[in-house]
């Protein structure tokens, strides 16, 4: 590797890294907020955001490594035409396209982890999550009635309150009915309290100043006996599962498949998820893939046409064209996901024309260093804005003496 080289890479994996804590914490900061709402909600363990966090790395670093390495090459471009570092390697006989090459290089390296990332570690961890959240919303974390629910236990016990204080414990106007070995007990009480038994298996219920209404019906006779009893204490005391149920199997969506089971399920149809889907899914992940390989023929013009007088105008631009062309393909995978297109044609056309966008943009740029439509699109954004301010400037009164 020459030395120009081995410059290049240090001076862009820098910002890259940088880039990628940024945005990378940023997309995981609003989500751990949400997840701590919902197991705020819940009464669930503190502990588990963390875990669910660390599933959903996998996923968001899926948006956000192209985004960086864009910035990144962004970034460095900018800088070596600020500094005349570019003119100075063009004198030397060094080609924009030779410049570019560690840049195409570390794209390549992004192609191989994009495999491994969007093929093999998204799948696993996207499952893990939904299997952690299945957990939070479906398990009883402790003894609460939320207000304006039913609490149930394999139909045979059901538990509901007219109202419910915020501590969800303290219920009034409750109504319990329970069924088991023929016999059916309904009880009705003002008042009531929640609470678990120390070995926390056992769902404790004091209830105060109630009826009781029990039904036994005779084994292989249709005569049934019924006895009312007032109470102004009773404790009840039952069995309740407070563990979730076991989650589903992977692989139930497309999503959670991973790049040989796509194929594998494209070549063999189980019929369990839809073609239409299936293929979506390949050609969506593919195009993230291989992404990163045209991400520098965008942003070399676009950091060269920035240097100088037009840096804010470069950011703006390069978060304009990442999102857009994230989300065009998304359209494409939905389009194709709901059978309305062919999947290769809806995923892989915005690729394509971002592709010719890029060799144009990059082409113009190995004449004249810099002479892109890029530059010229800034210095019309340029004229634009200025035209806007004068037209938009307050005009000077002029006082005329007498």
């Amino acid at each position: 590797m020459r030395l120009i080289d081995r410059y290049l890479l240090g001076t862009t994996l820098r910002p890259l890294a940088v880039s990628l804590v940024v945005v990378l914490g940023v997309l995981l900061l609003e989500r751990i907020l949400r997840l701590f709402s919902l197991l705020v909600d819940r009464r669930g363990p503190i502990g588990l955001v963390l875990e669910m966090a660390a599933n959903l790395i996998p996923h968001y670093l899926g948006l956000a490594l192209p985004a960086a390495f864009f910035l990144s090459v962004l970034f460095v471009t900018t800088k070596l035409g600020a500094d005349n570092e570019l003119e100075a390697m063009h004198g030397s006989g060094l080609s924009l396209a030779r410049v570019s090459a560690p840049f195409f290089g570390l794209a390549v390296v992004l192609v191989g982890l994009g495999v491994f990332l969007y093929g093999y570690m998204q799948p696993y961890s996207r499952y893990s999550y939904r299997a952690i959240l299945h957990v939070v919303t479906t398990g009883v974390w402790d003894a609460t009635v939320p207000p304006g629910t039913i609490v149930t236990r394999d139909d045979e016990l059901t538990i509901t309150a007219d109202r419910v204080d915020s501590s969800g414990r303290n219920l009034v106007g409750v109504f319990i009915h329970e069924r088991k070995d023929g016999e059916t007990v309904a009880t009705t009480a003002r008042y009531g309290r929640l609470g678990v038994s120390p070995d926390g298996k056992r769902l404790l219920l004091a209830l105060r100043d109630g009826v009781q209404l029990r039904t036994t019906v005779s084994p292989g006779s249709e005569a049934s006996k019924t006895a009312v009893v007032g109470f102004s204490d009773l404790t009840l005391d039952r069995e309740f599962r407070f563990e979730a149920l076991p989650f589903r199997v992977r692989g139930a969506s497309e999503r959670e498949m991973t790049l040989t089971e796509l194929w594998n399920e494209r070549a063999n149809p189980s019929g369990e998820v839809p073609s239409t889907r299936i293929d979506a899914e390949w050609h969506g992940r593919l195009a993230r893939i291989v992404s990163p390989v045209l991400l520098p023929l965008v942003a070399v013009p676009l950091g060269l046409a920035a240097r100088r007088s037009y840096r804010n105008y470069g950011v703006l631009f390069a978060v304009l064209i990442l999102v857009l062309f994230h989300h065009s393909v998304q359209l494409g995978e939905s389009l194709a996901d709901n059978g309305r297109v062919p999947a290769a044609l809806g995923v892989w056309s915005p690729v394509l024309v971002f592709a010719v966008l890029g060799i144009w943009l990059f082409r113009g740029s190995v004449d004249r260093v810099g002479e892109s439509g890029m530059h010229r699109l800034f210095e019309a954004v340029e004229a634009l804005l200025q035209s806007g301010a004068r037209f938009v400037r307050p005009r000077r009164r002029v006082e005329h003496r007498t």
